[in-house]
């Protein structure tokens, strides 16, 4: 990690690197049909993180779904990333809010939204290794069905460096 001294100068690439969010957004609502294959998401993709790095990262999803063809996610990462966070979910359909902790390559939660309007959060930690890439959200149907699975404007995911 690097050690910056009292009443030193910043770079802007120190700036950029330390100072400014990582972050990627929806910018208008995605509707697929009869499609349960993951498949890379127009905007909330390529995502930079620097090798040997640590990062937290927030996520937030915003889904209209049919009851039938729902909505399953993951993150792809580098390899030999290590993402600890906490996957929750709170809809109309639903009574309270789940969890699922992670600690995988590629972290997915599905299903269990019930249709409707649904959002999905994520909050925790992410450090690489030796290898730097991208960040990116899969989605797709979690069953496939004619009827529509939408990711609406502003879903994002945002990682702030911090070692």
């Amino acid at each position: 990690m690097q050690v910056f001294s009292p009443g030193q100068v910043l770079t802007a690439s120190d700036v950029m690197k330390w100072l400014q969010p990582r972050a990627a957004f929806k910018t208008a609502n995605e509707t697929i049909n009869s499609d349960s294959t993951l498949s890379t998401d127009t905007d909330i993709q390529g995502i930079a993180v620097d090798a040997n790095s640590m990062y937290r990262i927030d996520m937030f999803l915003d889904i209209e779904s049919g009851t039938v063809p729902d909505f399953k996610f993951d993150l792809t990462l580098p390899a030999s990333t290590v993402l600890r966070a906490i996957c929750a979910v709170m809809g109309a359909a639903d009574n309270g809010t789940r969890y699922t902790e992670a600690d995988i390559q590629a972290v997915s939660c599905s299903g269990g939204t019930g249709g409707g309007s649904d959002r999905f959060t994520m909050s925790g930690y992410l450090y690489t290794a030796g290898t730097a890439g991208n960040v990116a959200l899969r989605w797709a149907q979690n069953t496939l069905d004619a009827g529509g699975t939408t990711l609406k404007k502003g879903s994002h995911i945002t990682l702030t460096k911090f070692g």
